[in-house]
């Protein structure tokens, strides 16, 4: 069995390559874009919503066209571990899509 060096601090080095490794500042970016104007470049047009709300999570999209060229913009930018998944949910929490259920208190 092995046992736990307790003498060495614990230190997460995949995480911490990860985050340091996918870190983007402005003075990175030489197009003079923020991430704000790239994210909501990609907004969906209107033939690409939903006429209604969803009515149940199995009803909201995991990926969009739009998300899935945000994601190759991105990458293209430098940015690793994102695919059109990850750009959707960038794109909700950004507030870029609204994907709240029909009858949810949140929903205008």
């Amino acid at each position: 069995m092995t046992r736990i060096d307790d003498s060495k601090p614990f230190l997460p080095v995949n995480i911490a390559v990860l985050t340091v490794s996918d870190t983007r500042t402005h003075d990175d970016d030489k197009s003079g874009r923020t991430l704000v104007d790239l994210v909501f470049a990609h907004a969906p047009p209107p033939g690409e919503r939903p006429a209604r709300r969803p009515r149940s999570f199995s009803e909201v999209p995991s990926t969009t066209p739009s998300s899935k060229a945000l994601a190759a913009e991105l990458r293209g930018s430098g940015f690793r571990f994102v695919g059109p998944v990850v750009a959707y949910a960038l794109m909700q929490s950004a507030g870029v899509v609204d994907d709240h259920l029909e009858g949810c208190w949140v929903a205008p």
